[in-house]
């Protein structure tokens, strides 16, 4: 059985590097990875301290021409959604809503696909714990997602509908996370199952430097910056060079 999350004691914080953007420029991108097809069971996970600015998160998402891809989008006043769409109207989209974010504060998010191409195998978890979501569309029909696309954190490919704070651990795993695994990464930063992360602690100058997955990262407009992000285990503290 799943263990009880509210009896798990949070410490007081724990003090990474994360990348800042003060305006809606700032930016990590990564290379053509992390292409997922409707049928692929996956999980996407990322710390995330934004401000009230619609805005993309992390993903890859095409949308010149035809939608093909996947992200993490937020939306002012309404809440932050998982996307995954083959054209512009066969998509899925599920929320995780305004009501429950805490904007201008670190929290943990993790999406979970379980390859059913349906919204209702699309779970959202919010600082470690399963959270009831909406759907929104629920008309991913078409197979392929594919798309020459780069990965990328803080914005869309190219620095459009970029976020107005602070990111850091953006991580793509190879398989639906358990709720206890997904609790791990919140409390204690035990990541399962990881195929790409980026933790921020490796790097330097416009370079971040992969954690795992061997893919680095180009870093436009954002800046490092030296944060507390509260609710998470004090035992890893990253050495940044």
């Amino acid at each position: 059985m799943p263990r009880a999350t509210a009896s798990r004691r949070l410490a007081n914080g724990f003090t990474p590097y994360a990348l800042t953007a003060t305006a809606s420029a700032g930016y990590t991108t990564f290379t053509d990875i992390a292409d997922k097809d409707r049928t692929d069971a996956w999980s996407v996970s990322i710390w995330l301290k934004i401000s009230n600015t619609t805005s993309v998160t992390f993903g890859r998402l095409k949308v010149a021409g035809v939608p093909l891809g996947w992200e993490i989008q937020y939306t002012a006043d309404t809440g932050l959604d998982l996307v995954i769409a083959s054209t512009a109207a066969n998509l899925l989209r599920k929320r995780i809503p305004f009501s429950i974010l805490k904007l201008g504060t670190y929290q943990h998010v993790t999406f979970t696909i379980d390859g059913s191409a349906a919204a209702a195998g699309v779970l959202g978890y919010l600082d470690g714990v399963l959270v009831t979501t909406t759907t929104i569309t629920d008309n991913l029909i078409t197979s392929s997602l594919g798309g020459a696309v780069n990965l990328t954190a803080g914005a869309r490919q190219g620095g459009s509908t970029g976020i107005v704070g602070q990111y850091l651990y953006p991580r793509v795993h190879t398989r639906v996370l358990t709720a206890d695994e997904i609790a791990d990464m919140f409390y204690e930063n035990k990541a399962a199952a990881v195929q790409y992360e980026w933790n921020m602690s490796d790097g330097s100058g416009s370079t971040l430097t992969a954690s795992v997955g061997g893919v680095n990262g180009t870093i436009t407009s954002a800046t490092w910056t030296s944060t507390v992000v509260p609710r998470a285990s004090l035992s890893f503290i990253p050495n940044f060079q």
